[in-house]
């Protein structure tokens, strides 16, 4: 049986037809009213060999504990912070970052003009508003006007990285792509091939592994193969990332559940196959920047005029780079070039996030980042990029989101199996506009659209090679030809509702959570006219 393009209609009228392309779904017999063929009611038809991934392990500590309230120990009032909007109190939070340990540091309510970037190279670490309304850090300068040329893109330097809030462990290289996550002692080879869907590898020694500990999993090749199978046999229409010599095209951080003999079992069934000829190793993983946060305040910039793509000066609010188990929560961000990286995060979650004002580059980019979410969010202008995953990000949730007009933007890095899942796009005329494709597809394999509102239109897919796009698909004579193996269901009432939340419940057996709200809107008057200085970035901007 070939891959299905499914119809529900409201009084449930089923109508199928195939396309033709090479995977299937199990034949479980019938399906039940308003559910997919790949999952069924409570995931009885799930299988994690097969084309739907596993998402439940993505956020705060893989989800399996809530973003913490961490006591307060400092304050920035009494570092000589004033909070009236005039006076210059970047020395105040810089000295209550450096002194601060194992806590949050209090911002009470007020207006703090801020013209240091906030930088944060340490663990334990909270930054806390009075509430998001009530406490405002105003950045006037941009990122070239406090460190001059950065290294992250464009002519400025700060294209796509660094922010006013910037968590790395090594920001004296003042670059986001630097390999810190490579670090650590290798534990092992793997000796033999496991595949996909499968929760245990048999390697070579086992001394210096003991469950619990978190492990990398690494695998590289210089023949093409991996790249192939990360795109589900579908040959790249030119170089890509993954094409850098000696580049670790897989990374993936792994907790060890038990050891038996030679076999090393984890806690989660492996995302692609495992070959000793993809010179497949485990590492140590060295976390040394986890558990920061930054919540319950607005950061606002000024309004500027766009520059345009990639001459963004920086006004960047905030990237935790390179950080574990860490959090934003409750944010407002307006008038930024970029709103929120999560450059080569791992378990980090962004929650009840207002991005709004003047339109920029990115509004979330999650580049090389794994297991992470992004839930419970509002995109009010209309970025270039609105939701973002590059770099061979993998295993990452957009949930929840709600916007005017949003995209979902894959950069041609080789990201695969990331969900985006029940999001209002607004207007749904520019989903797929992403970046060229001189350099290979838009992404790799098994991206999925879970629940897409009102509609997923599915044209201009011509180069995503085996997504799953399941929900309200809007037709389109574009929609029907293709061999890129992509799974496309319609049904018109789609449950569960949510992906992510029904795996996460599946997998851990926890009451299923109530159902989640939008962050609410931005108070009337804070907001300043989106279309000064170009709102709206030009349509076709993204395609250059």
């Amino acid at each position: 049986m070939k891959p299905l393009i499914r119809s529900h209609s409201a009084a449930g009228v089923l109508t199928a037809w195939f396309l033709i392309a090479a995977c299937a779904a199990p034949d479980l017999g019938p399906v039940p009213e308003n559910t997919s063929h790949l999952w069924g009611k409570d995931g009885e038809r799930w299988r994690p060999a097969e084309r739907l991934p596993d998402f439940s392990h993505a956020g705060y500590r893989a989800g399996d504990e809530p973003i913490p309230k961490v006591p307060v120990v400092a304050n920035v009032k009494d570092f000589g912070a004033t909070g009236d909007g005039v006076t210059d109190d970047s020395r105040a939070f810089l000295e209550a970052i450096k002194t601060t340990s194992n806590g949050a540091i209090l911002i009470p309510a007020g207006r703090y003009l801020i013209t240091r970037p906030l930088l944060i190279g340490k663990s334990n670490l909270v930054l806390r508003g009075e509430s998001r309304d009530s406490t405002v850090l105003y950045f006037p300068r941009t990122l070239k006007q406090a460190f001059k040329k950065g290294k992250d893109g464009g002519p400025t330097g700060w294209s796509w990285g660094g922010a006013w809030i910037w968590a790395n462990p090594d920001l004296r290289r003042g670059d986001s792509n630097a390999p810190v996550w490579h670090r650590g002692e290798r534990l092992a080879e793997v000796t033999k091939i496991a595949l996909k869907g499968q929760t245990w590898i048999k390697v070579s020694d086992t001394r210096g592994i003991e469950p619990g500990q978190m492990v990398r999993l690494i695998q590289h090749e210089s023949d093409g193969s991996l790249a192939l199978s990360m795109h589900a046999g579908h040959p790249l229409r030119g170089r890509c990332i993954i094409d850098i010599p000696g580049f670790q095209t897989i990374n993936w951080l792994l907790e060890v559940t038990r050891i038996e003999g030679k076999k090393v079992h984890f806690d989660r069934p492996l995302r692609l196959d495992v070959k000793p000829e993809w010179k497949a190793q485990l590492f140590e993983a060295v976390i040394e920047i986890e558990e920061v946060g930054i919540e319950h305040l607005t950061i606002e910039f000024p309004v500027r005029p766009y520059p345009g793509h990639h001459n963004e000066p920086g006004a960047n609010a905030i990237s935790l780079g390179h950080a574990y188990n860490s959090w934003v929560r409750d944010v407002a961000i307006l008038n930024a070039d970029n709103g929120i990286f999560f450059w080569y995060a791992r378990y980090c979650t962004a929650q009840n996030v207002v991005i709004a004002g003047r339109a920029g580059h990115y509004g979330f980019n999650l580049g090389g980042a794994q297991d992470s979410l992004v839930t419970r969010f509002r995109i009010e202008n209309r970025n270039i990029h609105d939701t973002s995953l590059s770099n061979m990000a993998n295993g990452n949730v957009y949930s929840w989101g709600k916007g005017r007009n949003i995209n979902f933007d894959h950069h041609r890095g080789a990201a695969f199996q990331n969900l985006s899942s029940r999001i209002h796009v607004g207007l749904p005329n520019r989903l797929w506009v992403s970046s060229a494709t001189k350099t290979g597809h838009y992404t790799a394999a098994h991206e999925t659209y879970w629940n897409i509102r009102p509609r997923a239109e599915i044209r201009r897919l011509e180069t995503w090679p085996a997504q799953n796009i399941i929900g309200r698909i809007g037709r389109s004579e574009k929609a029907r030809s293709d061999q890129l193996d992509r799974w496309l269901e319609h049904v018109d009432k789609l449950e569960p509702e949510d992906l992510h939340l029904a795996q996460w419940h599946r997998r851990t057996s926890r009451p299923m959570p109530k159902r989640p709200r939008f962050p609410k809107a931005l108070p009337e008057g804070l907001v300043t006219n989106t279309s000064v200085g170009g709102g709206v970035p030009p349509r076709d901007l993204a395609r250059k």
